[in-house]
């Protein structure tokens, strides 16, 4: 794999942070790394696919609040919420990994793109069909000629397009940083997502930090 000049910097903050400073320290610092990771999933996933990242992060804040383990009462699941037969079928085995689960949307967002939508593709209805039919189905858009007559499908339409064209400070999930978190989110770094080319080593190198971060933090506060 290829090695990324800032993952050696993360791997020795993790490691201080378990071998010399406490364990008040460690935890923030675990927590960081697990945030900034599923933005960088995000970023990652929506460049190998040729998506704006900024349209994935609006996506996975509007579906899951950015929670890989969401479950909602139809069934989705994990940060961008798949059901379980998208899921299966774009190659998802675990929709509650966020690498796993990003990369499954990316492809099913990717399929409605080249399907009926591609007459639209670069365009505000282009994207406002997409949308749509990832919130209900793709049949549902073709057999209407455009958004479904569905509350739920028009209100998800308007809460996505909303956070990713006007985002402000804590519009989509990389602006979703409390106070108090900042600070230590600003000190971790992960590889640099600079393109589609290197995006899958990318999320390799992320998922590995990510579970360092998770088996510490559990280990830290097996409680929680």
């Amino acid at each position: 794999m290829k090695a990324f000049r800032n993952v050696s910097f993360t791997i020795a903050v993790l490691l201080l942070s378990g071998g010399i400073a406490s364990a008040a320290l460690a935890v923030p610092l675990d927590r960081a790394v697990i945030r900034a990771s599923e933005v960088r999933v995000l970023d990652a996933a929506a460049r190998i696919y040729g998506f704006d990242p900024r349209l994935f992060e609006a996506i996975a804040q509007v579906e899951s609040g950015g929670d890989p383990h969401a479950a909602s009462s139809a069934g989705a699941l994990g940060l961008m919420q798949l059901m379980p037969a998208t899921a299966l079928r774009f190659g998802v085995s675990d929709p509650f990994d966020p690498v796993d689960n990003a990369l499954g949307a990316a492809r099913f967002l990717s399929w409605l793109r080249a399907s009926s939508l591609s007459r639209h593709d670069r365009s505000l209805t282009g994207l406002t069909l997409l949308l749509a039919a990832y919130n209900s189905v793709d049949g549902a858009v073709r057999t209407y000629d455009g958004v479904p007559p569905y509350s739920e499908t028009h209100q998800y339409v308007r809460k996505v397009l909303r956070a990713y064209l006007f985002p402000g400070p804590c519009g989509t999930l990389a602006g979703r940083v409390s106070t108090s978190d900042e600070p230590t989110i600003r000190r971790v770094r992960l590889p640099d997502s600079d393109g589609s080319a290197d995006a899958l080593d990318q999320l390799a190198t992320i998922r590995e930090l990510r579970a360092i971060a998770l088996r510490r933090s559990v280990a830290i506060e097996p409680n929680h």
